[in-house]
């Protein structure tokens, strides 16, 4: 069986089903990241070391852990041994993080619009937390699609972010309003209904283009294939290693 790494340091509910991980590394060095990336999680499960992937939703800066948004898979093997843990409790985390859904390399003056649906906000919360600067000319559009307004995780957090200048502006928006237990009064519908409205061009205050906007999307694959697709009628080009675009994508499962 794999030896573990880490400990749980604490475990913050959003929900039932939404939680907050915030994990130790046990006699080793936190790795360097960008913001965007993820590494692994793993419990040893009958005899075997089960990982699963996770975007990390804490920013670089911060060295004392590393944060995960993480949603329940009731049949999945690893997140109800998860839900399981006590704080102290030791697990696996791997030392090493990927991925190239970054914005480290991108010039200062282009915005962004990010569109996650669920725990798809995880790797934006870090990238905001990370390069939000008001003496900065950037503008951020953040688009966060769920079920209903108990599943809107960092919601207070974001909607204080946008409150401390004009850089930041926080579109939440739910798809199953008669399914929320508290009114909701907010957006209704899905990420793709803020993306088309003039929601955004009305916030900044101009249009956003493929001359000014990287978009990023990271969440439900349907998400990530229809705003694609849509995107590119409008100039946008995916992003590759082969050839730079303004398309930047994460697919969740």
């Amino acid at each position: 069986m794999a030896e573990y790494n880490a400990q749980l340091a604490a475990k913050i509910d959003f929900g039932p089903e939404l939680s907050l991980f915030r994990i130790v590394p046990n006699g080793w060095d936190l790795p360097h990241f960008k913001a965007g990336q993820f590494t692994t999680l793993g419990l040893n499960i009958s005899d075997k070391l089960v990982r699963r992937a996770y975007s990390i939703a804490s920013p670089p800066k911060i060295r004392d852990y590393i944060e995960f948004y993480i949603v329940l898979v009731k049949e999945g093997l690893l997140t109800p041994k998860l839900w399981d843990l006590k704080v102290g409790d030791f697990l696996y985390m791997s030392p090493k993080t990927t991925g190239n859904f970054v914005m480290d390399s991108l010039p200062e003056d282009q915005n962004i619009v990010m569109l996650g649906t669920g725990t798809g906000i995880a790797p934006f919360v870090s990238m905001l937390s990370q390069y939000m600067n008001p003496s900065m000319p950037r503008k951020f559009a953040l688009i966060h699609g769920v079920r209903v307004s108990q599943d809107l995780g960092y919601r207070t957090a974001l909607i204080h972010l946008s409150k401390l200048g004009s850089q930041v502006h926080y579109f939440p928006i739910i798809s199953r309003p008669q399914n929320d237990p508290i009114p909701w009064k907010g957006l209704v519908g899905h990420v793709q209904d803020i993306w088309k409205s003039d929601a955004i061009e009305t916030a900044w205050g101009f249009k956003p283009t493929p001359q000014n906007t990287h978009v990023f999307l990271c969440g439900a694959p349907q998400m990530i294939m229809g705003m694609t697709t849509d995107l590119k009628t409008k100039g946008y080009l995916e992003d590759a290693p082969s050839h730079p675009g303004n398309i930047h994508s994460e697919k969740y499962w």
